[in-house]
C-alpha cells in the first residue's frame, strides 16, 4: 500500500526537488522577478503504477550563499505562486491565505526530514573561532620563566580581559614581597580572585574565559596545612571538571619538586607526593603542556588543535 502522506525535502546548491505522491499540475512558469523568485517547474507524469512524481524548482540564488533562515529567505516567493502549492501540499481548502498553512506544513517537513543544525554548520562554522576550552600547564624549577610566560599566553589568548586566581598568602613578609612583585608585573586590567583552597568555585566564578592559576604547588601546601580533612584527588578532579564545564582557558602555573634529594621529614615528603600526582592529572587532562628551565621551554605535550 502506497503512503499517500511521504514527502522529503531535499536541498543541493539552489535545487528543491518535492518528491511525494501529489497531484499532477499543469506546467507553469514564473515570471522571475526578483533575486529569489521561481523560475521553472518542471515535473515528471505519475504512471499508473504509482511512480513518485519529481518537480523541480530552481532558485537563482544557490542555499550555500547566504545565511539565515533559508525557507524565509529562497522559498517566500516560490510559495506564494497558488500552483507551487498544489503541487507540493496538493489542492487548498479555499482559505483566502494559505501561506500561513504553508509554512506550517513546511515546517513540519523540515523537522521529519532535514538536518537544519548540519546546514546552519555548513553556514557558519567555518566563519566562527574554536569554542573548544584550552588547558596550558606550566611547569618547571623556581624563577625559571613560568609566571611570566603564563602572563604572556593569558595575553596572547585574552588580552585585558584575564581573570587571575592567585593562591599564594600572605603569611610573613617574605610572601607579602613576592605577592605585591606579581601583583606589579600583571595589567592592571585583570581580575584578580585569592583564593588559596576552593579553586573549583572560584574558577567557575571568574568574569572572564581566559584564567591564570598562579599556582597550584602553593594550592597544595594550603591543602596540606588546612585544618579541614582534604581528598587531594576529589579536589584536583573537581578542579578539572570546573574547567571541562567552565568552557574557559585555563593557564595553570605549578612547580617540580621530584627530581632532588628524599626530603627528611613526612610533610615534605607528603607534599612532594601529593604535588606530584596533581601535576600528572592536570597534564593528563590538558591541551598543552610546558617544562622551563632557565627561561627556555621545553614541550611536554603540544597544544592539540
Amino acid at each position: 500500500m502506497q503512503d499517500n502522506s511521504r514527502q522529503r525535502i531535499d536541498f543541493h546548491h539552489g535545487l528543491l526537488v518535492s518528491r511525494g505522491l501529489v497531484p499532477r499540475p499543469k506546467a507553469r512558469t514564473a515570471d522571475g522577478k526578483g533575486a529569489n523568485s521561481l523560475q521553472s517547474c518542471d515535473r515528471r507524469p505519475q504512471s499508473t503504477g504509482g511512480e513518485i512524481e519529481v518537480h523541480q524548482f530552481h532558485f537563482r540564488c544557490p542555499v550555500v550563499a547566504h545565511s539565515g533562515n533559508i525557507f524565509g529567505t529562497y522559498l517566500h516567493g516560490a510559495f506564494e505562486d497558488p500552483a507551487v502549492l498544489e503541487v507540493v501540499f496538493g489542492p487548498g481548502d479555499g482559505e483566502s491565505d494559505p501561506l500561513e498553512r504553508t509554512f506550517q506544513n513546511m515546517a513540519k517537513l523540515v523537522e521529519d526530514h532535514l538536518d537544519t543544525k548540519a546546514i546552519q554548520s555548513w553556514l557558519t562554522d567555518s566563519a566562527q573561532p574554536s569554542s573548544k576550552a584550552r588547558l596550558c600547564i606550566l611547569t618547571g624549577g623556581v624563577r625559571a620563566g613560568k609566571s611570566t610566560a603564563a602572563q604572556n599566553k593569558a595575553l596572547e589568548w585574552g588580552g585585558q580581559n584575564v581573570s587571575v586566581l592567585a593562591t599564594a598568602q600572605a603569611l610573613d613578609d617574605e610572601m607579602r614581597i613576592r605577592i605585591v612583585n606579581h601583583q606589579n608585573e600583571r595589567p592592571a586590567q585583570w581580575e584578580t580572585i585569592e583564593e588559596p583552597l576552593h579553586l573549583a568555585a572560584a574558577l567557575q566564578g571568574a568574569k572572564h574565559r581566559t584564567v591564570v592559576l598562579d599556582c597550584a604547588n602553593l594550592w597544595v601546601t594550603n591543602l596540606l596545612l588546612s585544618p579541614e580533612s582534604v581528598d587531594f584527588r576529589q579536589a584536583t578532579h573537581d578542579l578539572i571538571q570546573a574547567w571541562r564545564e567552565s568552557g574557559k582557558d585555563l593557564i595553570v602555573v605549578t612547580n617540580e619538586v621530584g627530581w632532588g634529594i628524599v626530603p627528611d621529614n613526612a610533610l615534605s615528603r607528603e607534599f612532594r607526593d601529593q604535588l606530584g600526582w596533581v601535576n600528572q592529572q592536570l597534564v593528563a587532562a590538558s591541551t598543552e603542556a610546558w617544562l622551563y628551565v632557565s627561561g627556555a621551554a621545553l614541550p611536554l605535550k603540544a597544544p592539540t588543535p
